[in-house]
């Protein structure tokens, strides 16, 4: 069966100045029939509680692919839990604490109370998306796509909730994090405050910095902003490939849409959105996906 990976528009113009609260709407974000419309195999065109149904199922069965990928983060130094999610514990305590555990708490009580904010609101199978894209999107970036060559770690809830940096991403060539990631499947409600946020870039409080002994934890500024868009009608047939281990060429084709995206994203920046001071670290991401795109559009190999 082909699953349905089908050319899509992407959108580049893809932030507001509030794209936190932008991030967490739902009434758009659920209305999953209308995503599913035009798909080419009739088996995804579902209703809402057999997609919601489908994320949580999928959740649960992505959970021992996250574990893995966790534990070759950690192996590397990076301070994650089994989510593949930064670890504000991590950072306080010991000799050379880079918080105190008061700083630490206090920002566990803000993500408690946005967190119990969104659940009156109802937002239960919307944050389950969420998690369910940034999941499939972290092993798709470790594991499947772009060669080895990026590598993506998921922000603390800290930086994600109340700091809008959903992950962050290395460059295994260089070891340096290259860029903060906002992903969405819903890319028209981050309609954009480009300039506020390209020219103020990604601030991440719980990161890491890489240097010959591997990730050392600390605060990172001023990193180039990009938004990741996953639809719906691509997300659920990604993470089907990733818990089946079958349908490459479909996952391939997505990779290279998503790489297509990023190239056309950081274009945008470099020549209409980012000031003179910021237009450098746009043109250097973009050579860098450029990069990547020749390199995988190689025919493979026979051995």
């Amino acid at each position: 069966m082909q699953l349905p990976l089908q050319p899509r528009r992407i959108c580049t113009h893809v932030l507001s100045l509030g794209i936190l609260e932008a991030k967490h709407r739902t009434k758009k974000i659920m209305r999953h029939e209308e995503q599913f419309q035009g798909s080419a195999a009739p088996d995804w065109r579902v209703g809402r509680m057999e997609t919601d149904r489908a994320v949580f199922e999928y959740l649960e069965k992505l959970e021992p692919l996250l574990r893995a990928d966790a534990n070759i983060l950690r192996d590397k130094g990076f301070p994650v839990d089994e989510r593949c999610r930064i670890n504000p514990a991590e950072f306080g305590g010991g000799s050379e604490p880079v918080f105190s555990e008061t700083s630490i708490a206090r920002d566990r009580q803000l993500v408690k109370a946005r967190k119990e904010g969104k659940f009156e609101r109802g937002t239960e199978t919307t944050d389950a998306m969420g998690e369910l894209l940034e999941s499939t999107a972290t092993i798709a970036f470790n594991e499947l796509w772009f060669g080895g060559r990026l590598v993506k770690v998921r922000t603390a809830e800290y930086d994600d909730y109340i700091g809008g940096v959903d992950e962050f991403i290395v460059d295994t060539q260089t070891q340096e994090i290259i860029a903060a990631i906002d992903t969405t499947t819903v890319p028209d409600l981050k309609a954009l405050a480009l300039r506020n946020n390209v020219n103020k870039g990604g601030a991440v409080k719980y990161g890491v910095a890489m240097d010959a002994r591997g990730a050392r934890k600390t605060d990172l500024a001023n990193l180039p902003y990009l938004v990741l868009s996953i639809p719906p009608k691509d997300l659920l047939p990604l993470a089907r490939v990733l818990v089946e281990r079958k349908g490459a060429p479909q996952a391939r084709e997505l990779e290279a849409r998503v790489l297509a995206q990023l190239i056309k994203e950081t274009d945008v920046f470099a020549t209409e959105v980012a000031d003179a001071a910021h237009r450098g670290q746009y043109r250097r991401l973009r050579a860098i996906f450029e990069e990547i795109q020749a390199v995988r559009a190689r025919p493979e190999r026979v051995h």
